[in-house]
C-alpha cells in the first residue's frame, strides 16, 4: 500500500481553504461551566466577615461554548432554590464571559485586605473583583453578607457551603460538597483553599487536588499554583491539552503489538477543533514497526475524532526515520469540543524482542490543532511522553514483580526480615538480569521470575523469590545484595505486597540472654561506669537456619562491639552477618545461608554484644523487639523472649529525701547505697533530741530503698533524719503538720 507524506505547512494550507470562520454565541452555563477556583473565610485582621470567593469560567465543555451568559447565575449557601442569594444582573459584562475569565465577589461591607483593586471589565487581564452589594453588577436577596455577618461557616455544613446555581435553567452548576473537595478541603478561620489541578476530565472532588492555607497565601483574580496555571492560561488562549496513554510493563517479545491512546483535552477542554497534528518519537527505533494495515486506515473505529464521518488521517514514517508525522481533520465542517476525546489509537508492532527489563522512552512533539476559525493553534503538554517497560524474560513476560532494592521480603518495607530471607536465597540466580541499579538510589525495577523462582507461588506466606534478593541487578543473590539493604534501610515502597508475613506462628524455641562482667560472672544487677558481655541464643533451636531482632536502649548506654558466635556459624562456607548500631538502638539479623544447612541444639549462641553502661542509669532499658527466625525450608517465625531482670546498683551514697513533705501522719524515706554495709536512719527532733529509730547498724547491699516514717504518736513541727554508715552520712529536714 502506498505511502502518504504530508508537510505541516500544506495541511494547514488545506485546513484554511476547505473551512471558514465561525462565530461563536454565548451560551447559558451549564454544570460545572463555572467552577469555585478559590475560597477565604476572612481573618483576624479584618474581621471574620471578610470573605471573598472566587470563580473561574470553564465554559460549556460538549457545547463548544468559549463565551457564557453569566446573568441569572446565583453564588448562595446551599444547592437548589433557595431565598438568599447574590445573582448576577443582566448586564453586558455578564452577556459574554470568555472562557478562562476570574471573578472575584467579596463582601462589599468588609472588603479583604489581600485582595487587588475593583475591577469591572475582563479586557486585558481576563478578571473582575466586584463587591456582592455593587447594584450595578448583582441583585441581593435575604440575608447573605452583612459588615460583621459571615456568609459561609468555618466547618462544612450542606447549608453553609458556596454553590452556584443558575436560576433561568434550574441548575445547580457548582456545589461545593459534592464537585468540589466537600469536608476534605475547607478553610476555617484564617484560611483559603485553593484549586491546584487542571480540568482532569471535569472533576474537582479530589483533596489533593486543592491546597488549604493562611488567609494571605492565596492568588486572588489570577490562576492559582501547580496545573492550575497551564489550566486557566489554556482556557483563554483556547489551546487544548494532548497526552500519550499507554500501559506499563508490556511484554515485550517478538510478535507482540504495543497501542498508544492519543487524547485531546483531558487537563484543559478542546473548543472548535477541527483537526490534530503531531510528531510520535520513540527510543530503540529499530524494534518497532507501524503495522501495513494503519497506513491504509490510520485509525481505530471508535478511538479517533477527526477520522469516522467525514474526515480523513494521513501518518508519514519515511521523512524523518524512527517518528511517525500523524495528521487528522475534519473535511464535513463539523468542529470537536469536548474533554479526553480519541484523537487515535496507534499501534507499533515489536518486531524484534527487546531485552528483558528495557524501558523505552515514548512521546509526543511539534503538537498542533486547527480551530475552525482557520487558526493553527499548539498544544498544551501535560502528558506527552510515556516510558514503557518490556518484559521478555524466559517466562514469556506472563509474570512479572515490582520490586524494592533492599526488600527481599517483598513486604513493602526494607528491615531485618530482608536480610534473613536473602540468606535463604543466597548464591542463587535473581531473575532475569536487568543491569546494574544506581546505588544512589532506592528505587523499584521490574522483574520477571525465572530458573529457580518459576513454579513458586509468593501468595504463599513465607514464601521468597530469588529475583526479591538480587538488588543490585547482577543476576546472583550475594554479599552486594546484603549492602543494597543496609543502604534502603527504613525505605517503603508501595506496590502490591505478594507476601504477607501476618500472624507469623510463634516458635516452639526461645530467644535467651545472659549477662557476664569482666570477670566471667553471670550477673543480674549492673553498676554504673562498668562494662558487660550480653550474650543471646536461642534454646531448644530445631533447623534454624537466620535469627534477627531489634535492641532499644537508654541514651547512657553504648554498644561498644560485638562477636558473632563460632558455634551459630559451626559448619559453614558462607555466612551473613548484619549488624546496624544507631543512636540508641541496633539491627542485628544473622544467618547461615540454604546451603550449608541448619543448626540444631539446646542453645545456640548468636552474638555476643559489649555493652557500657554509664553513671547516669538508675534502671536499665534495653528493649528486645521483632525477634524472629527462618528454619531450613524458609519459613519465618516469632520467636519467644526468655530476658532477666536487669538492675543497677547506685554510683555513690545518697539520702534523696522524703515523700510527700510536709506529711501527715507519714511519709516515705529513700536512698542509695553504692555498696554493701551497715547503715541506721534514726530521727530526731528541733532539740536534737532522737524521737525514733527506723534502722540501727543493719547490714545492706548495694541498691535503692525506701523506708516509711509514720509520726502519728508526735506533735507537729520540724524534724531531722539521718542517714549514717562508715562511709557515708547526711541529714535532711521535714516538717510534720497535723
Amino acid at each position: 500500500m502506498k505511502r502518504l507524506s504530508i508537510s505541516f505547512v500544506l495541511f494547514i494550507f488545506f485546513v484554511m481553504i476547505i473551512l471558514a470562520a465561525q462565530r461563536l454565541f454565548a451560551q447559558t452555563p451549564t454544570a460545572k461551566s463555572v467552577i469555585i477556583n478559590e475560597w477565604s473565610q476572612g481573618n483576624s485582621i479584618d474581621g471574620a466577615s471578610a470573605e471573598w470567593v472566587e470563580l473561574l469560567v470553564v465554559g460549556n465543555v460538549t457545547g463548544c461554548d468559549t463565551v457564557l451568559d453569566l446573568a441569572g447565575l446565583r453564588l448562595q449557601k446551599a444547592p437548589g432554590l433557595q431565598s438568599n442569594y447574590i445573582e448576577f444582573k443582566n448586564v453586558p459584562l455578564w452577556q459574554d464571559v470568555p472562557r478562562g475569565a476570574i471573578i472575584v465577589i467579596y463582601n462589599g461591607n468588609n472588603k479583604s485586605s489581600v485582595l487587588p483593586a475593583d475591577d469591572y471589565s475582563f479586557a486585558g487581564d481576563y478578571k473582575v473583583v466586584i463587591g456582592h452589594n455593587n447594584a450595578t453588577y448583582f441583585t441581593k436577596f435575604g440575608t447573605t453578607w452583612a459588615a460583621a455577618t459571615e456568609m459561609f461557616a468555618n466547618s462544612f455544613s450542606a447549608t453553609a457551603q458556596p454553590v452556584l446555581y443558575h436560576n433561568p435553567s434550574s441548575t445547580d452548576i457548582f456545589v461545593w460538597g459534592t464537585d468540589g473537595p466537600g469536608a476534605s478541603a475547607y478553610p476555617g478561620s484564617n484560611q483559603l483553599v485553593y484549586y491546584t489541578n487542571h480540568y482532569n476530565s471535569g472533576t474537582f472532588s479530589n483533596a489533593s487536588d486543592w491546597e488549604v492555607k493562611a488567609y494571605n497565601a492565596g492568588y486572588p483574580g489570577t490562576y492559582n499554583t501547580g496545573n492550575n496555571i497551564m489550566f486557566v492560561q489554556g482556557l483563554r488562549n483556547n489551546t487544548p491539552s494532548i497526552s500519550i496513554v499507554t500501559t506499563s510493563p508490556v511484554s515485550g517479545m517478538m510478535g507482540n503489538t504495543i497501542y498508544f491512546d492519543i487524547k485531546l483535552g483531558c487537563e484543559i477542554p478542546a473548543a472548535n477543533v477541527i483537526g490534530v497534528s503531531f510528531k510520535f518519537e520513540r527510543d530503540w527505533q529499530d524494534y518497532f514497526r507501524v503495522p501495513a494495515s494503519f497506513y491504509g486506515t490510520p485509525y481505530v473505529p471508535g478511538y479517533n475524532l477527526f477520522g469516522d464521518g467525514g474526515g480523513t488521517a494521513l501518518v508519514d514514517t519515511t521523512t524523518e526515520p524512527g517518528k511517525i508525522n500523524y495528521s487528522t481533520i475534519k473535511t464535513s465542517g463539523t468542529t470537536y469540543c469536548g474533554s479526553c476525546g480519541y484523537v487515535t489509537r496507534l499501534p507499533l508492532y515489536i518486531q524484534d524482542t527487546l531485552p528483558n527489563g528495557a524501558v523505552v522512552n515514548f512521546r509526543l512533539n511539534e503538537m498542533y490543532a486547527i480551530l475552525s476559525n482557520g487558526v493553527y493553534k499548539p498544544l498544551v503538554k501535560f502528558l506527552e511522553e510515556v516510558d514503557v517497560t518490556f518484559i521478555s524474560g524466559t517466562s514469556g513476560g506472563t509474570l512479572f514483580y515490582k520490586v524494592g532494592k533492599g526488600d527481599s521480603d517483598h513486604n513493602g518495607t526494607v528491615g531485618l526480615s530482608d536480610v534473613t530471607a536473602l540468606a535463604s536465597k543466597f548464591g542463587l540466580q535473581g531473575g532475569a538480569i536487568q543491569g546494574i541499579v544506581n546505588w544512589n538510589t532506592c528505587t523499584t525495577v521490574i522483574r520477571d521470575p525465572w530458573g529457580v523462582d518459576a513454579g513458586l507461588d509468593p501468595s504463599v506466606p513465607g514464601t521468597v523469590l530469588a529475583m526479591w534478593c538480587d538488588h543490585n541487578g547482577d543476576g546472583r543473590v550475594g554479599n552486594l545484595d546484603v549492602l543494597a539493604i543496609g543502604f534502603c534501610w527504613n525505605t517503603n515502597y508501595i506496590y502490591t505486597k505478594a507476601n504477607a508475613n501476618v500472624n507469623l506462628p510463634l516458635a516452639s524455641s526461645n530467644l535467651n540472654l545472659k549477662v557476664y562482667d569482666k570477670s566471667g560472672r553471670l550477673v543480674n544487677n549492673l553498676s554504673p561506669n562498668s562494662i558487660y558481655e550480653f550474650v543471646y541464643s536461642v534454646k531448644n533451636a530445631k533447623d534454624l537456619l537466620t535469627a534477627s531482632f531489634e535492641l532499644n536502649w537508654d541514651a547512657d548506654v553504648e554498644i561498644t562491639g560485638y562477636k558473632v558466635s563460632d558455634q551459630f556459624k559451626k559448619n559453614t562456607t558462607d555466612f551473613i552477618e548484619f549488624v546496624k548500631i544507631m543512636n540508641n538502638s541496633s539491627a542485628i539479623a544473622l544467618g547461615r545461608v540454604w546451603y550449608d544447612g541448619p543448626i540444631s541444639g539446646d542453645e545456640i549462641e548468636l552474638i555476643r554484644l559489649t555493652v557500657k553502661v554509664g553513671n547516669n542509669v538508675d534502671k536499665l532499658k534495653l528493649d528486645l523487639t521483632n525477634p524472629e527466625i527462618r528454619d531450613e525450608s524458609g519459613k519465618l517465625y516469632r520467636l519467644p523472649v526468655q530476658l532477666p531482670e536487669l538492675t543497677t546498683v547506685p554510683a555513690k551514697f545518697t539520702l534523696l529525701g522524703n515523700y510527700p513533705n510536709p506529711f501527715n501522719p507519714s511519709t516515705v524515706i529513700k536512698f542509695e547505697i553504692a555498696q554493701p554495709t551497715k547503715a541506721s536512719l534514726k530521727i530526731y527532733n528541733s532539740l536534737g533530741q532522737l524521737v525514733k529509730v527506723l534502722m540501727e547498724n543493719e547490714p545492706v547491699e548495694a541498691g535503692r530503698y525506701e523506708k516509711e516514717f509514720n509520726a502519728a504518736d508526735l506533735s507537729s513541727g520540724v524534724y531531722f533524719y539521718k542517714l549514717e554508715t562508715p562511709e557515708f552520712t547526711a541529714i535532711k529536714k521535714m516538717v510534720l503538720i497535723k
